[in-house]
């Protein structure tokens, strides 16, 4: 019985560090998106692309105001995080525009 709980913990613990993984993972991609989004003539599909090429499985909204791109980045999560309630992963980063 104790051995059976353990593997229940175990179980969750690994879980909560695929979703911990996953949620690093979009919030770099989306630094990224807005990096380059923020050095490109154009913006948005500069951040398209660059989601395309470092995951297939995320969806990219850019938006533009002022001097400021704003990338965010949504993927389906991992099982746990969708028995919690959260059915997907985003991350959202901004940075200024800058010359190209």
């Amino acid at each position: 019985m104790a051995l059976g709980a353990l593997a229940a913990v175990v179980a969750l613990l690994v879980q909560l560090l695929i979703t911990v993984n996953g949620q690093l993972e979009v919030d770099l991609i989306a630094r990224e998106a807005a990096r380059a989004a923020s050095r490109s003539a154009d913006p948005s599909n500069a951040a398209h692309r660059l989601v395309a090429e470092l995951d297939e499985q995320a969806t990219v909204d850019v938006e533009i105001t002022g001097v400021i791109v704003t990338v965010t980045i949504q993927r389906p999560a991992p099982v746990i995080a969708r028995i919690s309630g959260r059915p997907s992963l985003i991350g959202r980063s901004a940075m200024a525009l800058e010359p190209p």
